[in-house]
């Protein structure tokens, strides 16, 4: 008896093979791999790299990496032991080129748009549209299969393209797409984050702001990010 382990990436729109097509309907066996669990991602570092990461941090390897151990093993090894939970991740050389080519030739008010969009995450087309993005500003990021729109939300078709963009503007770049985002989000505690990525100093009305949205996050019971808006208010004091 013969038999073959092969792989392929497919798409929505994916046709079986050659080989799949010419042997019979019940002579193979389809097995989908998605993305790791966090708590498998979490073994496959500590097997690999014999390290463990703060909850925090892993929850950041898991998003930015979309669940694909290559790139989890990648973004985990670049890390260092101090690593600041108010900067974002640094994405290796390795990584980086992988993806920087999907955003080269973008148009500048695209690229411009898709900042916002991953300054904010996963924003709405309401949302950024009160920053002043129109929805035509975004096709060319659709096209090249960047980012895509889905019930009224922007997101990009890899957490890593998300990383690679942020992580490749200027100081100054990022605080002004926060500058942007802090006037146009709703809740409180997305606006005292984007205030303090906004700020180069020490601003004490920004303190303020992140004090009463540290204890509105303690309120809803989410302590990572209470911790996340005061270290945050630590550096802006």
């Amino acid at each position: 008896p013969l038999s073959l382990l092969l792989a392929r990436r497919v798409g929505a729109d994916a046709q079986p093979s050659e080989l799949e097509r010419a042997l019979a309907p019940d002579a193979a066996e389809h097995l989908p791999v998605g993305p790791l669990s966090m708590g498998a991602i979490q073994a496959v570092l500590r097997e690999t790299l014999d390290r463990a990461f703060p909850r925090p941090t892993l929850v950041r390897i898991h998003e930015a990496s979309g669940g694909n151990p290559f790139y989890a093993l990648e973004l985990a090894r670049a890390l260092r032991p101090d690593v600041d939970p108010t900067q974002p991740l640094a994405v290796p050389e390795t990584l980086e080129g992988l993806v920087a080519a999907r955003l080269a030739g973008l148009p500048e008010r695209t690229r411009d748009a898709l900042a916002l969009a991953a300054a904010e995450g996963q924003p709405s087309l309401k949302l950024l549209r009160a920053a002043g993005v129109g929805d035509d500003v975004l096709e060319p990021g659709v096209e090249a299969q960047v980012i895509e729109v889905s019930d009224g939300t922007v997101r990009f078709t890899h957490p890593l393209l998300a990383s690679v963009l942020y992580a490749g503007l200027s100081p100054s770049e990022r605080r002004r797409a926060h500058a942007v985002l802090a006037n146009v989000v709703v809740d409180g505690l997305d606006r005292a984050r984007h205030l303090a990525l906004a700020a180069e100093g020490p601003e004490p009305d920004v303190v303020r702001a992140l004090d009463e949205a540290v204890a509105l996050a303690l309120e809803r019971g989410a302590s990572s990010t209470a911790a996340e808006l005061a270290e945050h208010a630590v550096r802006l004091t």
